[in-house]
């Protein structure tokens, strides 16, 4: 399998737009229109262009990586987007519908040097285009072709530029303050054995080539690295870009809140600290509300970023300090009080300081009790992790009561069958195995064995 070197200039695009069905994905148009039109001539479409007009065909320096499931338009869209920025450099475009014969390719047989090709293909175009849409879910990194020419890319030292849909790139941080963790959750889930692909034949050539000669893993560590720092270097351009002077304090704050947030999911906990700091910097002297829960949670996320970086006393300093505006500020419902509290218990659970985290968690539980009643499933989770911090300060008679009204609760809201009673069943059994002699644990066994399947691995 040959691949042409040659790419084309944007005209040819819109030569072809006129042509070719609106609604129609890349595909379609593959089946509908060039492999009809260039069947005769057993050549690509290129080919047959540079035939008639030579001038629109050149060496090629932007390779175009894509699905084919597109809408053509919007590939199309995106191509030219991309190249008027940069308009004093002359492109000519590589892109897989056109530069391949496409008739030819359902012939293909032996695959057995594409990846070779494909590697030196991108050294000599030495740019790659990418195009990832949507945001939320972007559809190439779940194709293999467009996972291993990303990866191939990466690790030839290849130029990369990513470009988004025009609306969602306008709107790029908006997107990140609603939905940041998801986007991060995705990147992280990238994996290419879970990639698709049109031809199998194509496919299980490429996961050879990468399990014999990189690893999976290690190509999976290798894209997800590339795309997270993608996203944070593009995030904090727009958090740069911003012009202070243009926005009312809070909302900058606020902004910096949500960059932040976004660096903590990436990893990127200096980056976040800086920014953070900047925010608290703002909201008290500009601001000065200090019992909102954006400064709350500003304050939170400093522990949390010192927390990370391991300076404990800075840490335990701002939960401190998160722990007197919480209980000091004016107008807020109480249940909103609890979710921060519950952070800060967690916080302090993960320096150790257990005693903090028992005092503030039943802070929690009260203002829960208050607010719910006693049937609530947020009143299970409370019970369970101060049945934890009991232990922790071996206080087994207390974790085994909470532990207890956990399971208690679970049978009144889930009933036996159900997974969180379950759980909760086997962490009483586990404290109460604790306090319990030879003869009572054997007896437990007995009376539990039949309701929890496995519970005798326990102990």
């Amino acid at each position: 399998m040959n691949f042409d070197r040659r790419g084309f200039i944007t005209d040819v695009l819109d030569l072809i737009i006129p042509k070719v069905n609106p609604c129609w994905t890349t595909d379609e148009v593959c089946k509908n229109f060039l492999k009809p039109c260039t069947k005769m001539h057993s050549c690509s479409y290129l080919e047959l262009i540079s035939r008639s007009n030579p001038n629109y065909v050149g060496i090629a320096n932007l390779f175009v990586s894509h699905a084919w499931c597109y809408n053509f338009h919007f590939v199309v869209n995106e191509i030219k987007r991309y190249t008027s920025k940069n308009g004093k450099k002359k492109y000519f475009i590589w892109l897989d519908i056109l530069c391949h014969n496409q008739n030819d390719l359902d012939k293909v047989k032996d695959y057995s040097d594409l990846d070779k090709q494909q590697r030196q293909l991108l050294v000599d175009i030495g740019s790659l285009l990418i195009i990832l849409f949507p945001l939320q879910g972007p559809i190439p990194l779940s194709r293999t072709w467009c996972l291993f020419e990303f990866f191939t890319a990466i690790t030839s030292k290849v130029n990369i530029e990513i470009a988004l849909e025009a609306s969602e790139d306008d709107k790029f941080f908006d997107i990140l303050e609603d939905r940041a963790s998801d986007i991060v959750k995705y990147i992280s889930n990238i994996d290419i054995r879970n990639a698709e692909a049109t031809v199998e034949a194509g496919r299980k050539l490429i996961m050879d080539v990468i399990t014999t000669k990189i690893g999976v893993d290690e190509m999976n560590f290798i894209i997800r690295s590339s795309v997270k720092n993608w996203l944070m270097e593009k995030s904090r351009n727009c958090i740069e870009d911003i012009d202070e002077t243009m926005l009312a304090p809070d909302i900058l704050v606020k902004k910096f809140l949500q960059f932040s947030i976004l660096m903590i999911y990436l990893d990127k906990h200096k980056v976040a600290l800086t920014w953070l700091l900047k925010a608290k910097e703002m909201y008290h002297h500009q601001i000065q509300h200090e019992g909102s829960d954006v400064y709350i949670s500003i304050i939170n996320k400093i522990g949390d970023c010192y927390s990370y970086l391991s300076t404990d006393k800075k840490a335990n300093d701002l939960l401190k300090l998160t722990l007197q505006i919480t209980e000091k500020c004016n107008g807020w419902d109480d249940i909103n009080c609890a979710i921060v509290l519950n952070d800060v218990a967690s916080h302090y659970h993960d320096l150790s300081l257990f005693q903090e985290a028992y005092e503030v968690y039943l802070k929690v539980l009260n203002i829960q009790l208050n607010h719910f009643g006693r049937l609530h499933k947020d009143i299970i989770t409370s019970y369970k992790s101060l049945a934890n911090i009991c232990s922790k300060l071996k206080k087994t008679e207390e974790a085994v009561r909470y532990a207890k009204s956990s399971h208690s609760l679970c049978l009144k809201l889930f009933g036996t069958e159900h997974p969180e009673t379950t759980s909760a069943l086997k962490s009483m059994v586990l404290l109460q195995h604790k306090m319990a002699s030879d003869e009572e644990v054997i007896e437990m066994q007995s009376n539990l064995g039949n309701i929890v399947g496995g519970l005798s691995d326990l102990f």
